[in-house]
């Protein structure tokens, strides 16, 4: 702006080019301030993330990354992986599992319970007779004791009931998350891939831009151009 004011002054340009490099100053001025926003933004989800103290402090490495693209599989492995990876997802699995523990726990109290019992005595002295005889003798015996609670028969239904609806409740949840990390891994990837296509973009224009500059530099040396072209 400054090169151009002095142009203006020497009367080389007109008024309007140091509108239009104000112009274009501040445009970029502002593009520079959201993108400012946008990585101090991203800081701050990261160290939420992390759970990391407000003092905690991220540099960013951006060598290569560029190229990262070319490690990048296709979106079904990334969402199987986000969804394998995500500590949610597996305390989520964990508790499903948890579910069907206890409904098979409820389904158990309509089964009797069955006992491996035995007992072995020595007694002196002989009251197997009357009267007693004077010698010592040991009883003994082994078998099954089985009880059945029969009122659990109708109680134990609605409990079965119960604990299909908390087990069915926690499913409908563990779903409905592996969707949302689904959506945030198609959203991320969607950015990627346009940040991708921008970045070609971009090179192309820097390149489109270099020979441009190449042949304006010619002509000026050969007079065929004005500086501010």
């Amino acid at each position: 702006v400054n090169h151009i004011k002095n142009l203006e002054k020497n009367g080389v340009v007109t008024f309007n080019e140091i509108l239009r490099a104000e112009l274009q100053l501040k445009q970029d001025s502002l593009e520079y301030i959201t993108i400012k926003n946008d990585i101090k933004i991203q800081n701050e989800q990261m160290k939420y993330y992390l759970s990391a103290p407000n003092d905690f402090v991220i540099e960013i490495d951006t060598i290569g990354i560029i190229n990262i693209h070319e490690k990048v599989t296709n979106l079904s492995d990334i969402i199987a992986k986000a969804h394998h990876e995500n500590q949610i997802l597996k305390i989520g699995t964990q508790e499903l599992k948890v579910k069907d523990l206890e409904i098979k726990s409820q389904k158990s109290d309509y089964l009797p319970t069955i006992n491996l019992i035995a007992h072995y005595k020595l007694s002196y002295p002989n009251y197997m007779f009357f009267p007693p005889e004077n010698y010592a003798y040991t009883f003994g015996f082994y078998g099954l004791d089985v009880k059945w609670n029969l009122s659990n028969i109708y109680t134990n239904h609605e409990k079965v009931k119960l604990q299909k609806l908390k087990h069915e409740n926690q499913k409908l949840e563990h779903e409905e998350l592996e969707e949302k990390v689904s959506f945030e891994v198609k959203k991320a990837y969607t950015k990627f891939i346009e940040a991708q296509e921008k970045i070609d973009m971009y090179q192309k224009a820097v390149a489109q831009a270099k020979e441009n500059y190449r042949i304006v530099k010619n002509k000026y040396s050969n007079q065929l151009s004005l500086i501010t072209e």
